[in-house]
């Protein structure tokens, strides 16, 4: 997710999204991706403030084990400092990133993340969202992309 935006911060990705977590040996199959991601959906960039951001991935953090848990790239917790980083850089709370989500995350409807919509004040330009053409319309397109450049 993170490849497919560039010049993105960061991407978050809700773990309920896959659905098996088989060991997968010889070539791995389109059938495989959508068993890996049976419900697919389009992603889109959000570009928010640091103070929501930071919401964000603490409510994804103390969701562990609940639902609603985020796994995510270019981002890291330290325990010790109980203190985010994008690009091991701390959050700047004033400052804004550019966020790759999956579109269901922006519904408010994941556990603990009602807060994020489209109308919450701390998402301050348009969210970015590719045309049905766009190959990152679907997040399966993207991860069997992401497979064959590897």
């Amino acid at each position: 997710m993170h490849d497919a935006f560039p010049g993105s911060d960061l991407a978050v990705f809700n773990g309920g999204s896959v659905r098996i977590d088989d060991v997968l040996e010889g070539a791995v199959t389109q059938y495989d991706i959508v068993r890996i991601l049976p419900f697919g959906g389009g992603m889109s960039q959000a570009t928010m403030t640091g103070e929501l951001l930071f919401k964000v991935l603490e409510a994804g953090r103390l969701s562990r084990g609940k639902g609603g848990f985020l796994h995510h790239a270019n981002a890291s917790y330290d325990e010790r400092t109980n203190t985010w980083s994008i690009a091991n850089q701390l959050i700047d709370e004033q400052r804004t990133y550019r966020v790759v989500v999956p579109d269901f995350l922006l519904t408010g409807k994941e556990f603990g993340m009602s807060f994020l919509i489209p109308a919450n004040p701390g998402i301050i330009v348009p969210i970015f969202a590719p045309t049905k053409e766009d190959p990152r319309s679907d997040i399966r397109k993207v991860f069997i992309d992401y497979l064959q450049k590897q």
